[in-house]
């Protein structure tokens, strides 16, 4: 298990604020005069079930305030995810994850909207070729879930990978 704190302080943020959506999507990068802040914890584990399957974890809490006092936009207060991963064989190993969004907000117009919560299922497959060399086969959000974390700007839905890892 892995535990990391964080606080940070950033006077007079950087940040992109879209000032109209429709019919044309205009924006500008601007200073928020003043400080913001952002701090919270991040926690990690595996936990071996068997000699060949892992649960694993990730959690992210962050808390934030611009310096108007207002959640910082893009930045969710909850990131979870959590996987199963399992060496099947000696060369084949699958696994798969659910991620979870919680709290997440964007801007327009120096107003913040909510975003909807959401949940991806993710997997992957890969089988060892030897030689530091792996094929893969990856899939994103399986359920082919409908989100945004930008206003107005959908995600990818279902996608499949497959590739070649080689280490030298």
């Amino acid at each position: 298990m892995k535990a990391t704190l964080f606080y940070q302080e950033i006077d007079d943020l950087i940040e992109f604020v879209t000032l109209t959506v429709y019919p044309e999507y205009t924006g500008q990068y601007r200073t928020s005069e003043g400080t913001s802040r952002s701090s919270g914890i991040a926690l990690s584990g595996s936990l071996p079930l068997s000699d060949r399957v892992r649960l694993n974890g990730a959690l992210t809490y962050t808390h934030t305030k611009a310096s108007d006092g207002d959640q910082l936009a893009r930045v969710p207060e909850t990131d979870l995810r959590i996987g199963l991963d399992a060496d099947l064989t000696d060369r084949l190993a699958a696994g798969i994850s659910v991620h979870a969004v919680r709290n997440l907000f964007d801007e327009r117009a120096n107003v913040l909207i909510p975003m909807r919560d959401y949940e991806t299922v993710d997997a992957t497959v890969k089988y060892d070729l030897g030689q530091e060399a792996q094929i893969y086969l990856r899939a994103e959000n399986l359920l082919d879930e409908d989100y945004q974390v930008v206003e107005g700007f959908g995600t990818s839905g279902r996608a499949f990978h497959v590739g070649l890892r080689k280490s030298f």
